[in-house]
């Protein structure tokens, strides 16, 4: 089938209509009437020109019209520039050399030949490649937004509890001594930093005054998770290190970091801040928690909101 069936046209009117392109292209700078494509080399590169002549400039450099071989190596190089960094090559460029090409007939009657040489055309690189790259930007905004919507739809909100068992990997994790951890054995992961292990000998060490505690996992829907917004702004889970059932019937809510070492930090807490709030006065129980930090002999959380974790001027102590 002849490409301008393709899109309901007569001959007549597909030619007129890519004299009307090729008119509009023209006012926006594309050369069209390209024979050959020539790129400078310098004239200590051993080059054996098959097509063509070669010339000296005056800044001693040889011009050469390239073959349809290194013609396609150069438009692959174009492509590949024009991607930057945001795409997997190999998996868009096969995809991405074939649509641009597909639209140099279909918009301008070119075909794969001469659409290359007008791409490649000294003045014409960026023209094209401006006009490439804004679609391709069009094209990572849809795919953010979209992926945006489908992580919103995971979160959804459900009660949460102690669940009643877990599974762990042999290699990465061990089992620990605990007295009132919620399940039992605790089984801590190798790789825990210290200021959990120390956390957690505090707990150990003050359990006359706690009914459990609990060390939360860090993915999965089986763990205590509240939604927040991260330093991209896109929507994601904090899961507290920490769930504390003090014998009074108070809730703690804790995640310990050390100063500064975390950038999300301030963006979970706030968020934990709020949903605590909410939760509290929902269940009638007093909750408290969020980033911990040992300083100065003692465990220290901000009650209120915090803009970052390394000023800790007004931040409570937790006491047992």
């Amino acid at each position: 089938m002849r490409q301008y069936e393709l899109f309901g046209e007569s001959a007549s009117e597909a030619d007129e209509r890519i004299a009307l392109n090729i008119a509009s292209a023209r006012t926006a700078g594309v050369n069209f009437d390209v024979a050959n494509v020539r790129v400078e080399i310098p004239k200590d590169v051993d080059v054996a020109p098959e097509i063509g002549a070669t010339e000296v400039d005056a800044a001693h450099r040889v011009k050469y019209a390239r073959t349809a071989a290194e013609i396609d190596r150069e438009y692959t190089r174009w492509c590949t520039e024009t991607l930057g960094q945001d795409f997997d090559k190999g998996a868009v460029m096969p995809k991405l050399k074939g649509d641009i090409l597909q639209m140099m007939e279909d918009v301008f009657g070119k075909d794969e030949n001469e659409g290359k040489k007008i791409i490649l055309a000294k003045g014409n690189r960026d023209v094209f490649r401006n006009v490439v790259r804004k679609a391709l930007d069009r094209y990572l905004d849809t795919i953010k937004a979209r992926r945006q919507a489908a992580r919103e739809r995971m979160f959804t909100s459900s009660e949460w509890e102690v669940p009643l068992e877990r599974e762990y990997d042999a290699e990465t994790n061990e089992r620990v001594a605990a007295i009132i951890h919620a399940m039992e054995p605790f089984v801590r992961a190798k790789g825990a930093s210290n200021p959990e292990k120390e956390f957690e000998a505090f707990l150990e060490a003050n359990r006359e005054h706690l009914s459990w505690w609990y060390k939360n996992g860090d993915s999965g829907r089986e763990h205590f998770a509240v939604p927040y917004r991260d330093w991209k702004g896109e929507k994601a889970l904090f899961y507290v290190d920490f769930v504390i059932r003090a014998k009074s019937g108070a809730v703690y809510l804790f995640d310990t970091k050390t100063k500064g070492s975390d950038p999300d930090a301030p963006a979970k807490h706030n968020a934990l801040v709020d949903f605590m709030a909410a939760e509290g006065v929902k269940r009638g129980c007093t909750m408290k928690g969020g980033i911990l930090i040992h300083d100065a002999g003692l465990w220290r959380y901000s009650p209120m909101k915090i803009e970052n974790t390394s000023d800790l001027s007004g931040w409570d102590a937790y006491v047992p």
